[in-house]
């Protein structure tokens, strides 16, 4: 399929209606047996397209009458298919059209029923044409898709025997059909060549710069021969030796185009030619000196494969600063010209360093990964080795080495090593693999491998010697098999060894399930004992074995000890083996035993439980182990709901779903302190629960919230201590919780304050809050209580807010107009009770308010009709300055009645011409207890007098 159109894109470039009708079956409820025999038949029919063309195949012709579908696969071999259903069907057509840059898919019954779906797309690709052959039922049965990308549009659902035959036209030209039962995975069928082809898209080895490119890609490699040979077979097996001459693969240039429509074959192609030019960043090279044109080309599932020569010296490397460029015009049989829409970059690379890998290790090790005597070629090293794969004695399939095998390399214009090297690389450099039986001997008797094994085509087969029967008398042998990597002209680039045992038909692992009804959270331990019938029918008989028979054959694994007692299940609890010593009933019973903690733990999480006893294969060579898993779940006791009533609404918002928390209340000899009982938000001081045992805790969510931005700016990542009692910033303490007492403590650390100030107390959505969990328990063992709405964020208020007091400047005083720090500022505290030389002026003391500053560098102003918030005074004029004498207390030396000057003055002098009445705009900083207040005051400067 053309990769181009997934996405955004569907349907880019439709520039023709496109039209399917599609019919679905009715249900014969009336006659069972009749039902019966056609569901069968509809199961078969559909079993033999899948096996045959799978989800979606490319065919000469299809054709459907009279309940028969006939599909002539491309060798000309023509099939026919019984579809069991003959009556009157639902018919639906599929119809899309385009205008401009929206697609309109519309499905309509034969009842008028419409379905529509409108698809906006992006693509100006002007030379993208709809691939018809791309509109396919999706594996569901219903959906239609495009590209593999749903459309919107999808099929009646049908009953589970329902059958329906889709046939895609295009301007009235059948194209394909697709077959579904029910449910099932549909067969999509699209005639080759019914279409013309209308495009192709090119995919890129690389982007560069840009442009999309294909690789000049040549080989250096040094190339092996055989030193010694491996008959006669020794113990030692064969040598390969590598030249220290290098040998070189040519460059090899291949673009790969996806055709359009994708069921278009070579057929329709009469010839492809290169055109070339300079690509916009060029500055030396021209294309056209490399002299490019098409040495062959193929089509192959809808991909255009096409081989250029060009004078590979003068297509540039991928570090250099040039590109060279290629563009293909092919010419059809219909008679159209199809040229590619741009240029495609040419870069010149080189490959070296060849080696064989395993796939499975290069998988698991990107730099560990080589084939055994890769690198030494020497035979032994695989043979001293343990067989890394296995093949059954009896095996008529064989074990296929081709995919076992890939090819590393070191790309020179990168400089990546280990890369795996591509089928498309391997392919287009002609290189391939061969595969063949290394023979040598093993034990004093000098038993030859290769007599065990046999190899054709790269699929190794069992064998004993000439004998034709089933080679029972192999198992146990281990044929090495000699992969190389070859040149089209027979030179070996790479050598390697695989070493594979032949082994008896290993009796697959086993997998028992027990899956115990959920229970509630209880004191006394839980107990799950297997039956006896559970043990002997889905154990020992579903292994074919007996009792004596299966401890023969397993034995079971502890996997720890405890309380002195063998613990045989991994997971949850433990679980014990008790085992039978009376023969006449001859069953090992196992018991798993559950605690009060597992239940915790698991209801921490999702409540589910679960341990793996593994019965482990006394010879994992011949049987896998037996694996019982044990499940249940554990439900949390009912849970209870803290009544709307027991919570002081006084304390609550509106909803009641949050609190707030401050200072103490000033006394006139207490301190300021940031400790708040939780129980206090409560009727009777304690959350109506039905238990008395409960504390409160930072709840979970806490750490995944992203909104703790602090006055600074500063983001912060909260934390929780191990039991959820302590909560952290960045590391460092914000708030505690008493466990004993309930009460919740503010911390004195920079982060503390930092997240405190952010906000005003009127600001409650913006302040800085904490999610509380009320943890109880109950019962005597002290049961997890769950509590609906057991969780509340409590906001912390800003102790002190700062707002413009009173105070003026005036223009072109002598000296300068001077103000009292504490006459241009209102100072109010989280109750909104304003502080002040002449009100409350005891609270400066209590708040501890050390200093009150002017950031003079930030001072804004309005004058000539600036934007006051933004508007510098510095950058109006030099002539208007503003001072200040701010004074700093210690805490002890605040004085408890301060006078206004107290916190110092702010002076405004205007040294140049006078002004009418404007504003200035302070940035002002309050520090105190919990940190500093950053607050902006506006204060006016009245015009000057007598102007």
């Amino acid at each position: 399929m053309n990769k181009k159109f997934l996405s955004a894109i569907l349907f880019g470039a439709l520039l023709a209606s496109t039209t399917g009708t599609f019919t679905s079956c009715k249900d014969y409820d009336d006659d069972i047996n009749g039902l019966s025999e056609r569901v069968d038949a509809i199961e078969k029919t559909l079993g033999e397209l899948n096996t045959k063309f799978g989800s979606l195949a490319y065919v000469k012709s299809v054709s459907f009458a009279d309940g028969k579908l006939v599909v002539t696969d491309q060798n000309g071999d023509a099939t026919t298919y019984n579809i069991p259903d003959t009556d009157t069907n639902t018919t639906y057509t599929l119809n899309v059209t385009q205008d401009g840059n929206k697609a309109t898919i519309t499905l309509t019954d034969d009842k008028g029923n419409v379905q529509t779906k409108e698809i906006e797309f992006t693509d100006t690709d002007t030379d993208t044409k709809f691939d018809p052959s791309a509109l396919v039922v999706g594996k569901d049965g219903v959906t239609i898709e495009y590209n593999g990308e749903a459309t919107g549009v999808k099929l009646p659902t049908l009953v589970s025997n329902a059958l329906s035959v889709t046939e895609f036209t295009k301007d009235g030209v059948t194209y394909g059909w697709a077959v579904r039962c029910g449910d099932s995975e549909p067969v999509n069928l699209m005639i080759t060549d019914i279409l013309p082809l209308t495009g192709f898209s090119f995919e890129p080895d690389a982007i560069l710069g840009g442009v999309p490119s294909m690789k000049a890609l040549s080989v250096e490699y040094n190339a092996w021969s055989e030193k010694t040979s491996c008959e006669p077979a020794t113990a030692t097996g064969e040598v390969w030796r590598q030249s220290t001459d290098k040998s070189y693969i040519s460059p090899v240039i291949v673009g790969k185009y996806y055709l359009n429509p994708s069921s278009a074959t070579k057929d329709q192609i009469v010839s492809i030619e290169v055109l070339s030019r300079d690509i916009e960043y060029i500055s030396k090279t021209r294309a056209a000196d490399c002299a490019p044109s098409v040495d062959s080309y193929s089509v192959k599932d809808g991909m255009l494969t096409v081989n250029f020569k060009a004078n590979a010296e003068l297509i540039k490397a991928v570090e250099a600063s040039e590109i060279t460029g290629f563009k293909i015009r092919v010419k059809t049989k219909a008679g159209n010209t199809i040229t590619d829409q741009d240029y495609r970059g040419v870069y010149a690379t080189k490959y070296t360093t060849l080696v064989l890998a395993d796939k499975k290790k290069k998988a698991a090790n990107p730099t560990n990964h080589d084939l055994y005597g890769a690198n030494s070629g020497t035979a032994k090293v695989a043979i001293d080795k343990i067989p890394d794969y296995e093949l059954s004695y009896k095996s008529t399939t064989g074990l296929d080495m081709k995919p076992l095998v890939v090819t590393c390399y070191k790309d020179e214009a990168t400089k990546a090593t280990h890369q795996t090297m591509s089928d498309k690389d391997i392919e287009s450099l002609g290189l391939h693999y061969e595969f063949h039986l290394c023979n040598y001997i093993q034990g004093d008797n000098g038993t030859a491998q290769n007599d065990y094994a046999k190899i054709v085509d790269g699929v190794l087969y069992p064998k004993l010697y000439n004998e034709t029967g089933t080679p029972y008398a192999a198992v146990g042998r281990m044929p090495l098999v000699r992969v190389q990597l070859m040149t089209k002209d027979n030179q070996v680039v790479s050598t390697g060894w695989i070493k594979v045992e032949i082994v008896k038909d290993k009796i697959p692992a086993e997998e028992v399930e027990f899956d115990y009804p959920a229970f509630t959270n209880q004191c006394a331990n839980k107990e799950f004992k297997l039956t006896v019938e559970q043990m002997n029918v889905k154990v020992y008989n579903k292994l074919g074995l007996d009792r004596t028979q299966f401890n023969k054959e397993y034995t079971i694994k502890r996997i720890s000890t405890v309380e002195g007692e063998a613990n045989y299940g991994k997971g949850d609890g433990t679980v014990a083996l008790v085992s039978d010593a009376d023969p006449t009933t001859m069953t090992d019973l196992l018991t798993w035993t559950v605690t009060q903690a597992d239940m915790a733990a698991a209801l921490a999480k999702d409540g589910t439980l679960t341990t793996v006893v593994t019965y482990a294969a006394n010879d994992p060579k011949s049987r896998g182990d037996v694996t019982i898993t044990f499940t249940s779940k554990v439900n949390a006791i009912d849970a209870v709901t803290i009544p709307d009533n027991n919570k002081i609404k006084e304390y609550w918002d509106a909803d009641k779903e949050y609190v707030r928390l401050n200072v103490a209340v000033p006394d006139g000899s207490n301190t300021c302190t940031f400790v708040v009982d939780l129980d206090n938000v409560f009727m009777g001081n304690k959350p109506a629960i039905g238990s008395d045992k409960y504390k409160y805790v930072f709840a979970a969510k806490n750490i995944t919230r992203t909104d703790a931005v602090g006055l600074s700016g500063t983001k912060y990542v909260l934390t929780l201590s191990d039991y959820a009692e302590t909560l952290y910033a960045n590391g460092k303490e914000v708030a505690i919780i008493n466990k004993t007492t309930g009460e919740i403590s503010y911390a004195n650390t920079d982060e503390a304050k930092d997240l405190l100030n952010v906000a005003s107390h009127s600001s409650v959505p913006n302040a800085f809050y904490a999610w509380i969990n009320i943890k109880a328990v109950t019962g005597e063992c002290e049961l997890e209580l769950p509590i609906t709405n057991g969780e509340f964020r409590a906001f912390f208020l800003r102790p002190i807010n700062v707002a413009a007091g009173a105070g003026k400047f005036q223009d072109a005083v002598d000296n300068g107009s001077t103000v009292n720090m504490l006459d241009l500022l209102k100072l109010t505290d989280w109750r909104d009770y304003e502080f002040s030389p002449k009100k409350n002026k005891t609270y400066f003391k209590f708040y501890e308010v050390t200093a009150i500053s002017v950031d003079l560098d930030e001072i804004t102003t309005d004058l000539n009709g600036g934007d006051i918030n933004t508007q510098k005074l510095s950058s109006v004029t030099s002539e208007l300055k503003v001072t200040q004498d701010a004074k700093t207390f210690k805490v002890t030396e605040i004085p408890t009645s301060p006078a206004a000057n107290a916190y110092g003055t702010v002076t405004y002098k205007n040294n140049g011409t006078a002004v009418g009445a404007f504003n200035l705009r302070l940035p002002v900083t309050v520090t105190y207890k919990w940190g500093t207040v950053k607050a902006y005051v506006t204060i006016p400067v009245e015009k000057t007098q007598g102007n």
